[in-house]
């Protein structure tokens, strides 16, 4: 009869033990996790209101690349890292993303646009991914509207176009007016009286 040593017990539950764990992260790897490219943009996203502009102005090139990938969890991170990249560095987003859709190859102009769709899909990804308190460190200015016409002021007409008949105005008869309408009615008058008699 084969004897097994406690040792080799102790051995085989041990064995055990760390397949039974190994299998428990395999399977959060898998279902939560997917893959660990995108770890270092969601650390810089989760750093970003301490980190300086020269790391945005240098990660911006590789997340403008990165929006196109299969994996969406890299592709999301990467749209938040070059989103606040456009917070941190105005003028190098700016100058890319007008290289992009302004050249003259075409198929530069279309792969621009898709990654603007990515951006644009992900671009409520951006304050989940960053810390608690980055809402008070990073100061998003209020975008600029430009119209091409100033707006209209409410309730007064404009000053180049008189309004012709406006109904906020009582209408006033002239005396002509008067006249001809008082003539009316007293040949109304007169023809009606014939008419009885």
């Amino acid at each position: 009869m084969n004897s097994v040593a406690p040792e080799d017990l102790d051995k085989d539950k041990g064995v055990e033990r760390m397949v039974e764990e190994n299998a428990m992260m395999t399977g959060f790897l898998k279902k939560q996790a997917h893959s660990l490219m995108h770890l270092p943009f969601v650390v810089m996203c989760k750093t970003a209101a301490f980190l300086p502009r020269q790391i945005f102005y240098q990660v911006i090139p590789a997340a403008w690349q990165l929006l196109m990938d299969c994996n969406l969890q890299l592709s999301s991170s990467a749209a938040a890292l070059f989103l606040i990249s456009g917070v941190k560095n105005h003028d190098a987003v700016s100058d890319l993303l007008r290289s992009q859709l302004g050249s003259e190859d075409p198929s530069i102009r279309i792969q621009a646009l898709l990654r603007f769709s990515v951006l644009w899909r992900y671009r409520y990804q951006v304050w989940p991914q960053l810390e608690e308190a980055a809402v008070h460190t990073i100061k998003v200015p209020p975008p600029s509207i430009d119209f091409t016409q100033p707006s209209p002021q409410f309730g007064t007409p404009p000053l180049s176009i008189p309004v012709v008949d406006p109904p906020w105005t009582p209408h006033l008869r002239d005396k002509m007016e008067e006249a001809i309408s008082e003539d009316k009615t007293r040949v109304g008058h007169v023809t009606f009286s014939n008419l009885r008699t």
